[in-house]
């Protein structure tokens, strides 16, 4: 399944912009979608708000968790987060789901 997910997963990494989107509310909008979600927190990340950033994929996580793509970036992306905090405990058993998908 995981080899399924990949292609998948890096059309839709590729798809999005780089730049920011234009919402300038820390608040996600509840009409958010999955790939606004997601710039908002690589944004959040390119400027070192990593708590903002795990914020968002959670939220991620909350609203479109049923998404197999969702839900591998979400996991994958806190897990980076633990990992530059050096927070190894949260980040292991989140990159061992992953895998499992």
């Amino acid at each position: 399944m995981v080899k399924s997910l990949i292609p998948a997963l890096a059309l839709f990494l590729a798809a999005l912009p780089c730049g920011a989107i234009g919402i300038k509310s820390k608040e996600v909008p509840p009409d958010a979608s999955d790939r606004e979600i997601i710039q908002m927190a690589q944004k959040a990340f390119n400027n070192n708000n990593y708590r903002l950033a795990t914020r968002y994929y959670n939220e991620l996580l909350q609203r479109y968790g049923d998404n197999p793509v969702d839900l591998v970036i979400g996991n994958y992306e806190i897990a980076h987060i633990a990992i530059r905090k050096k927070d190894y405990k949260t980040a292991v058993p989140l990159l061992n789901d992953v895998l499992a998908m």
